[in-house]
């Protein structure tokens, strides 16, 4: 059902579906009773009530044929009137005849129907009675006591079995309507009832579908992320949960997880940047120092050069004197002797000084 809905709209969508036809199924339930014992009142009434009236409309035609004999005892002496209201008298019978009979197959109520049956029992035998008086009446010269005599009370007892069918169904009505009543109340109660259940049982339905597909979801998914913000990233067992928040906590454990990769990856790139770093440091160290040797030795070669320029400009002074000497040698040739003995001192000076120079270079190569 709802409980396997792969959305959470879609379950609640159901779940409002399911808890709309309950309520609406219990309030139909409640109207239609309703309406049912209502149709039932209505045709119960109006046939009771019908039926009252029927034995009513009995009980005055049996008043009228009562008076029709009166009729014929008082004005009986006249051979016209006699026929006349005997006329009426016989008419009105097989009237109130006629209507009770098919008033007998209409009636349900028990009691009205066997009272309206004695009805029907005692009028037949007040009919012949009141022929055995007129008779009587006839034979008594018309006289109306004579008649009277002979019918004396007989018109009491159709009249009180009418009235006591009349007051059965009377009784009838009001009994139907009062177990109508009840019924009505107890459908009314029950359709309540029933309403209020089905809300009770769509909120229990909803706190435990909320319980279990919202709140369930979200706190693993604060518990997650909890854990993110310590800095565990480690695995960690973790329920099923359907639905989309479901998915939203597989998700998260996707994210950690990819997060802790990352992290390891990052700490595993930290660990090689540091021992490279230590690499590098002996290296630039091992530079520094070579770069240290190598700026002594220029030092070196630099001195060596001051030294040798010193030198070159001593072998250049000395070549100088010696051309000076050799130019004083062709000018002055009476002082030979003396300016060949200077030249050759000088010319001695001037190998020393280039052997010097030589020495020095030998010394900066070696150095080099």
């Amino acid at each position: 059902m709802f409980f396997k809905a792969k959305t959470l709209e879609l379950r609640l969508t159901m779940l409002m579906l399911v808890g709309s036809l309950l309520i609406g199924g219990s309030t139909f339930y409640g109207f239609w009773s309703l309406s049912r014992i209502i149709g039932i009142y209505d045709v119960a009434l109006n046939e009771q009530v019908s039926n009252e009236r029927a034995i009513l409309i009995v009980q005055a035609g049996f008043k009228e044929q009562v008076q029709e004999w009166k009729n014929v005892l008082l004005r009986g002496y006249d051979q016209n009137n006699l026929t006349k209201y005997w006329g009426k008298f016989e008419a009105k019978e097989m009237e109130l005849r006629e209507l009770a009979t098919r008033l007998l197959g209409e009636i349900r109520q028990p009691e009205a129907k066997q009272l309206l049956e004695d009805f029907i029992k005692s009028h037949s035998t007040m009919g012949q009675a009141y022929r055995e008086g007129l008779v009587k009446f006839k034979e008594a010269g018309f006289e109306p006591a004579a008649g009277d005599k002979a019918v004396k009370g007989i018109d009491r007892e159709p009249t009180e079995v009418l009235a006591q069918a009349a007051q059965a169904i009377t009784q009838s009505v009001s009994d139907k309507t009062s177990a109508l009543k009840s019924e009505g109340t107890r459908t009314i109660t029950g359709s309540v009832f029933l309403s209020v259940l089905s809300l009770v049982a769509i909120i229990a339905l909803s706190i435990w579908m909320v319980r279990r597909v919202v709140i369930a979801p979200t706190r693993h998914i604060s518990a997650c992320l909890n854990r993110f913000a310590t800095g565990d990233f480690s695995p960690a067992d973790i329920p099923e949960f359907d639905g989309q928040l479901g998915d939203v906590v597989k998700d998260t454990q996707k994210v950690k997880d990819h997060l802790g990769r990352i992290i390891q990856s990052v700490r595993n790139s930290a660990t090689d940047l540091t021992i490279a770093s230590d690499k590098f440091s002996v290296i630039i160290q091992s530079t520094q120092k070579d770069l240290d040797q190598q700026q002594s030795d220029i030092h070196q070669v630099a001195t060596a050069m001051d030294q040798m320029t010193t030198v070159v400009s001593q072998v250049s002074g000395n070549a100088e004197r010696a051309a000076e000497a050799a130019r004083e040698a062709d000018q002055a040739t009476v002082e030979g002797t003396s300016v060949v003995e200077q030249t050759i001192q000088a010319i001695g000076g001037l190998a020393r000084d280039v052997e010097g120079a030589s020495d020095v270079i030998q010394k900066l190569e070696a150095d080099v």
